[in-house]
């Protein structure tokens, strides 16, 4: 039953936050840079998923950091981990909503 309840509080937040995470991208609003990093820190919250980060990542310079993705969840708790942007493969722009 706490596996539905926490499905069902991704789903809500994924339908409130999704559509101005898009909106906000698309206009160039000041902050908007932000926004994605706030979004997975609340879906992390929502889902109980605690982040532990060891050493500290170079912010001062460009950095790449390269994941291995075990889960789905993976971009989410990066994106709450680190501020900064993701690059996809090319096969996800087929994909509805997030293509």
């Amino acid at each position: 039953m706490r596996k539905y309840f926490k499905l069902l509080k991704l789903v809500i937040y994924l339908g409130v936050l999704l559509p101005p995470t898009i909106l906000l991208k698309k206009l160039k609003c000041p902050g908007y840079k932000a926004w994605p990093h706030w979004v997975h820190k609340s879906i992390c919250l929502a889902l109980d998923i605690r982040v532990k980060k060891y050493g500290n990542a170079l912010e001062c310079s460009p950095t790449l950091f390269v994941s291995n993705h075990v889960s789905y969840l993976d971009i989410i708790i990066l994106g709450h981990a680190i501020k900064g942007c993701f690059v996809a493969k090319r096969d996800m722009i087929d994909w509805p909503i997030l293509g």
